[in-house]
């Protein structure tokens, strides 16, 4: 995360004056594929990286390059960030005023958090020009569910004003106000056998006192 020695003074100079070097929108909303509002039906999330050149987070980074060394093989160039978001979460009958307790509920779940990202480059192949890569990030997040998320708002807003869809009935019995604390690790290797193709297999779980993810075998 030091600055490279190989770079003259002036290039040096020019890494240091930007204090991010990139930027991330994402917006996921279920009337995309789905068609309709129901369960996870709308995400949107800002995320941002600080330069590596600087020395944002510089303890954080580094107790992140001691955790992965007890099961990874290093070096790790390690970035960090941050990013704020928001989700909202509807059951699937929306036309339903009254709780439904065998759907997912109602909910809306906004926070902040910090990003720390690292790479490592695998030994490649033999015969191979270039190895595969190596992403462990990391995000830790913290924010509130409950009425002052304002997800109630802003999908009415939406629906009434952009898309003329139905209101939701059932906000009145959304989750209530709640801190909500998670840790979120993904692992994904990089291939690109071919300039032109490129593939991302990758694995990760959370943590934390809000968000559980089941699977129904039935």
């Amino acid at each position: 995360d030091r600055k490279d020695k190989l770079l003259s003074p002036v290039e040096q100079d020019k890494l240091l004056a930007s204090s991010f070097i990139s930027h991330t929108f994402i917006w996921e909303n279920d009337s995309y594929a789905a068609g309709g509002d129901h369960h996870y039906t709308n995400g949107m999330k800002y995320a941002w990286l600080h330069n590596p050149c600087r020395y944002e987070h510089e303890g954080l980074k580094s107790k992140y390059r001691e955790l992965l060394g007890k099961f990874f093989h290093g070096p790790f160039a390690v970035h960090s960030g941050g990013l704020v978001g928001m989700n909202m979460y509807t059951p699937n009958d929306t036309d339903i005023a009254q709780r439904i307790r065998t759907d997912r509920p109602y909910a809306g779940w906004v926070y902040a958090g910090i990003s720390l990202h690292a790479t490592q480059t695998v030994a490649r192949a033999q015969g191979s020009t270039k190895g595969p890569t190596d992403d462990h990030l990391l995000e830790l997040q913290m924010g509130f569910t409950g009425p002052k998320t304002l997800q109630r708002e802003a999908q009415e807003y939406i629906h009434r004003n952009l898309t003329s869809s139905d209101i939701s009935q059932g906000w009145d019995h959304q989750i209530e106000q709640r801190l909500g604390v998670n840790a979120l690790y993904l692992f994904r290797r990089n291939f690109q056998p071919q300039s032109w193709l490129r593939i991302v297999p990758h694995a990760g779980f959370s943590l934390g006192n809000l968000m559980q993810f089941t699977v129904d075998y039935r």
